[in-house]
């Protein structure tokens, strides 16, 4: 009987030692296995059957992360994916195509582009009438004098015979609206349409510029990726040889026929080959980001070769005519320009005829000198009048003006 006791104590203390060295977080874990969980996906009868299993025999804890993640992943997985998945290799000519299409550059060209469009546009609203519409009401005094003041924007000007000097204010009201067109201007408009369609054509060549110069970064940074991952397979090889030869001179040296320094050199070789190709790894890790960067795709897709790597052609392509080459066309583009803003100004000293009509009534709260209407009178206007006719200006000193535009645009022209 002591014998059975002293067993039973030696059992309990090995329990209770087994039950203090397990860690707090071993122990945090498997009260929530047991005990959260369960409470927590009671809906689940699949998943809280297999809890149970799991507290029964803790074997299975594998399968029930497994069944977790799965579902804790559904409400994801029920919606459709919106994004393309991205290709797994691309080539060159899937690398410019994206870098074209993706690039922030060229959408900028193209919305300075949609920016030039729209001042065409503007410059053949002058070829449209215009109509203004006006209306005023005041209240103020009535008195007139004979004389003359010069056009200038503080005394406003005052209508009807000479008054008395007195204070008394009445009412008054115009209202009316004029029609005015150019029925010709000697090529001015023209001349802004045709100046507004060549910048429309400079950020044309200012964007095939741009498409040229990202296509082309596109392109190198191809062929960079291709050229790292030949020297990572050429550094790979090394590595290879290196230790091939390492295990022949050890073989060696472990027999006695060479000196223990020529398996230290070889081991050497081979550490400096590894650091060669870990330094191939590196430049194609950089190459992939700057592939990346142009054509908005992962930096791990990979890079079709195709015909690349043959050798290229013996006779080189033939020089096409350097006119068309977007640098070239940019530069005449720009030229144009400002011939088209020189043409402009020469244009501007010229006549300007304006066709107006109009149609206006006024109101006054002042009959005569002498008399006033009390209350609201003036307000609406009750006497109506038309008009038609013509107008010629002339900006008689604007010549110099002109003539010093005319020569900075010229001198503009030869900087470009």
């Amino acid at each position: 009987m002591p014998d059975s006791q002293e067993v039973y104590a030696k059992r309990k203390m090995r329990s209770r030692n087994s039950t203090e060295r397990l860690h707090p977080t071993e122990l945090t874990r498997r009260w929530i296995f047991l005990w959260v969980l369960p409470i927590l996906f009671s809906g689940s009868q699949s998943l809280a059957q297999s809890l149970s299993e799991f507290a029964g025999a803790e074997t299975n804890r594998v399968g029930v992360l497994a069944k977790l993640a799965l579902s804790s992943g559904e409400a994801q997985t029920t919606a459709p994916s919106q994004t393309q998945a991205p290709p797994d290799t691309v080539t060159l000519a899937e690398a410019v195509n994206r870098a074209l299409q993706n690039y922030p550059a060229i959408r900028t060209s193209l919305e300075f582009q949609a920016v030039a469009e729209s001042g065409v546009d503007l410059a053949r609203t002058a070829y449209l009438p215009r109509g203004d519409f006006l209306f005023q009401a005041n209240r103020a005094t009535r008195n007139n004098i004979f004389g003359m003041v010069l056009p200038q924007p503080v005394v406003p000007g005052i209508s009807g015979p000479i008054g008395l000097n007195e204070f008394g204010s009445v009412w008054s009201s115009a209202t009316g609206v004029m029609f005015t067109w150019e029925p010709f201007d000697f090529g001015f408009r023209r001349a802004n349409v045709l100046a507004a369609q060549s910048t429309v054509n400079r950020f044309q060549a200012a964007l095939n510029i741009t498409r040229l110069q990202v296509a082309t970064a596109a392109a190198d940074a191809f062929l960079a990726v291709l050229a790292t991952q030949q020297s990572v397979r050429a550094a790979t090889a090394s590595v290879e040889r290196a230790r091939v030869f390492l295990e022949v001179v050890q073989a060696r040296v472990n027999a006695g026929l060479r000196p223990g320094v020529d398996a230290e050199r070889a081991r050497a070789e081979l550490a400096l080959a590894e650091n060669q190709r870990i330094l191939a790894d590196q430049a194609a890790s950089v190459a992939r980001v700057f592939l990346a960067q142009w054509t908005g795709l992962p930096p791990g897709v990979g890079v079709q070769e195709g015909p690349l790597m043959q050798l290229p052609l013996p006779t080189p392509p033939a020089v096409e005519n350097l006119q068309q080459h977007p640098s070239a066309q940019e530069q005449g583009a720009a030229v144009e320009e400002i011939i088209s803003r020189q043409r402009v100004l020469e244009k501007a000293y010229v006549p300007r005829f304006a066709l107006q009509g109009s149609t206006f009534a006024r109101g006054s709260g002042a009959p005569s000198a002498t008399r006033r209407l009390g209350g609201i009178s003036g307000l609406g206007p009750n006497i109506a009048n038309w008009a038609a006719g013509m107008t010629v200006f002339f900006p008689v000193f604007d010549r110099p003006v002109l003539r010093v535009r005319c020569k900075t645009a010229c001198l503009r022209r030869f900087w470009t």
